[in-house]
């Protein structure tokens, strides 16, 4: 039985790394020194908060691009590209593990009950779903990011335990061993390269390119995901389909990555016992009040829902109560984890880790 993760960049703003899109700015404005790339001079002032503004801006500026600049553009999308892997890999290296035996333990307490943190209706409701589990349980990874501070969390638990086991359920009078299953970098990684762009056809703002099959292999996210032939996506939505929870974290639920929400509310909506977990943060004083925590994770799950547009009510409704939301979690909140500082990069700061 598969439990998935889709973890996007709110997790390594959580650890302390400055992987915002506003942090990533000053540096490419000091690196890039090309005067005609268009991609930079289009964005130079703007204001953005998170990737996903970035990569719609790229889809918006192709309203402004003849056929003759295509090349132009798609070497300027590889030089920011470049610069982003650069700076990233930068804040990778700040990257520490304290203490990987505490590390290990706190993996453990924390992902093998990530239920835990459930509202008591949906704790209750998962442990009694538990007791009827006849199998082993995978904990699967979807990352959204190119760094690679996850896999280094995991591999020093999967490296110093043999039997790999992160606890156990009993299931039917019989005990199982849950493990970590697959991680899959969706968008690519520091070491073999990244991808920045688009969902599809729609985001790109010039009718005339629309239909542009150079400009489509490079700018939408799953042509150059199909061109790779490493079987990333095919082996996420597989991963998904197969799953009984899907758990969110740090993600801001972006335009640029809709084919993922619409295949996960097609998983909702296929089986009514699957189970949608929206980790959301909020300020400290937000957390004080129970009426605006409860308008917040409303608010992500019609912002997550209006992602398929085309829902009966009754079938919204219905997908609507499949959704558990945890405000402010802890299930990725590390002791044993250390960002070094860099003068160069300054202070890490832990804010917003929805983005």
């Amino acid at each position: 039985m598969n439990i998935t993760f889709l973890v996007g960049n709110g997790f390594d703003i959580n650890l302390g790394l400055k992987t915002q899109y506003k942090d990533f700015y000053p540096y490419y404005l000091e690196k890039n020194q090309k005067k005609d790339d268009l991609i930079l001079n289009a964005i130079r002032n703007e204001s953005y908060e998170l990737w996903a503004d970035l990569e719609a801006k790229l889809g918006d500026l192709l309203s402004e691009i003849s056929e003759d600049q295509i090349d132009q553009f798609l070497d300027d999308k590889e030089r920011i590209e470049g610069f982003l892997l650069d700076y990233l890999t930068l804040q990778n290296k700040r990257f520490r593990i304290s203490d990987s035996s505490s590390l290990n333990k706190e993996l453990a307490n924390k992902i093998a009950v990530f239920y835990k943190e459930f509202q008591a209706k949906w704790r209750i409701e998962y442990e009694s779903f538990l007791r009827k589990v006849t199998e082993e349980i995978l904990f699967n990874f979807i990352s959204f990011n190119y760094t690679s501070t996850l896999d280094q969390i995991i591999n020093s638990f999967t490296e110093s335990n043999s039997n790999l086991s992160l606890g156990t359920h009993v299931g039917q009078n019989t005990r199982y061993n849950d493990r970590f299953g697959k991680i899959i970098h969706i968008h690519g990684d520091l070491n073999k390269g990244i991808i920045l762009g688009l969902n599809d056809q729609s985001q790109i703002n010039n009718d005339q390119l629309k239909n542009n099959q150079q400009l489509n292999d490079y700018m939408i996210k799953t042509r150059i995901n199909e061109q790779y032939g490493a079987l990333n996506q095919e082996n996420a939505v597989k991963l998904i389909q197969n799953s009984r929870y899907v758990c969110v974290y740090g993600m801001s639920i972006g335009d640029t990555d809709n084919i993922w929400w619409v295949t996960i509310i097609d998983w909702l909506l296929k089986d009514p016992a699957n189970r949608l977990v929206l980790y959301t943060h909020s300020d400290s004083q937000i957390q004080k009040s129970i009426a605006k925590a409860i308008r917040t994770g409303n608010k992500k799950k019609q912002k997550f829902l209006s992602k398929q547009s085309d829902i009966e009510e009754d079938i919204y409704r219905r997908v609507n109560s499949q959704i558990i939301v945890v405000p402010n979690p802890e299930i990725f909140n590390f002791k044993s984890i250390s960002i070094a500082d860099e003068p160069s990069l300054g202070k890490s700061v832990n804010d917003n880790a929805d983005a």
